[in-house]
């Protein structure tokens, strides 16, 4: 039976991880992986979040079923900080929260719900992006539709050809935004930009789907959870999808939670049973200690004080990073914007023939759309990459 599987094309990006592991070089560079990264390499357990596992440790008394809710103390406490105190105040009842495998398990969960409510409905989705989105929303049933969203040698947004695609959307549509650290570029959009999208997509009754999964890493916590609030308080109906695990450094532990504003206050109810139904189907029931972590964090102001803390201290690191890239003196500007964009990712204005290039004469990794994580590179290792750009761009 399995015979008659379809040939299955690996994911770039794990692949990618598996041929930096199995290199015998000494001296390579991974730029592929999207994580945290500090100056030996390593991606560390951010303080609050080893004190919390302490406290857990000590605290909890059973390892019974969650709900396919999940822990409803977690969805309480990430709710109100996604939202802010104000908008929080004047609208959480309006608004369904319900804990996720992670960003990506939101997303999943979105597609479903999107395509439940709306069968015909599309989702548009900008290119370059991170790839498994339309996977994912493709995966849920629902049909994709792509816009050139940047233009990676121009090193800037397509935001004439991003308002192109808002107005060939069908009233209904979703639309898909990053909220901050785009993925693959770290282009995002200006606050000029961010209004004049709103307007269009609310002028054509288009739902906004906002990915949120760096926030922290931009331009601080608050700046960074700009569009999704805007999107929850200023929309009939809107999704936010949250991502814990790079802000809470718990990659593993797979933490999202999904936002839905429905139309009408008494739909709340019947997003999450739906939410619910779907998780079912899928996974039956989120797991707990990544969730408990946050909400242990999040409940105790000393912790939250020291995660914001650590969290500007990853976010300082990654502009740093990126100033000290943009500086190196090689014969080429690919790296000179890299200053001016944000989070981890930046997409490099070279082609993939370089790329293989790079990875298979000088052992430096990055995907073959030149994506690289920024925060790949030691500062010991800085002069080896500009020298070796130099070489396999010359």
């Amino acid at each position: 039976m399995f015979d008659n599987l379809p040939a299955y094309t690996p994911d770039p990006i794990l692949g990618l991880i598996d041929s930096f592991r199995s290199d015998p070089r000494d001296f390579k560079i991974d730029l592929g992986v999207g994580v945290y990264k500090d100056q030996r390499g390593v991606t560390p357990i951010l303080h609050c979040v080893k004190t919390a596992e302490k406290l857990l440790l000590d605290a909890e008394t059973t390892k019974t079923y969650l709900g396919s809710g999940g822990n409803a103390d977690y969805t309480r406490l990430l709710k109100k900080l996604l939202l802010g105190d104000e908008i929080h105040e004047a609208m959480a009842p309006k608004i369904a929260t319900f804990q996720t495998l992670g960003g990506t398990g939101a997303l999943r969960l979105a597609g479903e719900l999107l395509r439940a409510a709306a069968p015909q409905s599309k989702i548009w989705i900008g290119v370059p992006g991170w790839p498994n989105h339309s996977a994912v929303f493709a995966g849920a049933g629902l049909a994709v539709e792509k816009y050139v969203h940047c233009a990676p040698k121009a090193q800037e947004i397509d935001f004439s050809e991003v308002l192109r695609a808002v107005n060939r959307a069908a009233p209904g549509d979703a639309f898909l935004i990053h909220a901050c650290c785009h993925n693959p570029t770290g282009i995002d959009f200006s606050r000029s930009q961010i209004d004049a999208l709103m307007d269009a997509l609310r002028a054509r009754n288009v739902v906004p789907v906002v990915d949120c999964a760096y926030a922290g890493f931009g331009d601080g916590f608050e700046a960074d959870t700009f569009v999704a609030r805007r999107a929850l308080s200023e929309f009939d109906e809107a999704i936010v999808c949250f991502s814990c695990s790079k802000n809470f450094g718990i990659y593993r532990e797979r933490v999202g939670l999904i936002a839905v504003k429905p139309r009408a206050v008494d739909t709340v109810k019947n997003v999450i049973l739906g939410l619910s139904a779907f998780a079912r189907c899928d996974y039956s029931q989120p797991a707990n200690h990544g969730a408990a972590i946050v909400a242990t964090v999040l409940g105790s102001p000393e912790l939250k004080a020291q995660w914001l803390d650590e969290l500007d201290e990853m976010r300082t690191a990654i502009q740093r990073k990126r100033q000290r890239l943009s500086e190196l003196r090689v014969n080429t500007p690919v790296l000179k914007a890299v200053s001016s964009q944000r989070g981890f990712f930046s997409l490099l204005p070279i082609e993939s023939e370089v790329c293989a290039r790079l990875r298979e004469e000088f052992g430096i990794y990055m995907t073959s759309d030149a994506r690289i994580n920024v925060l790949g590179v030691l500062d010991s290792q800085e002069t080896y990459l500009a020298q070796c750009l130099s070489h396999a761009l010359g």
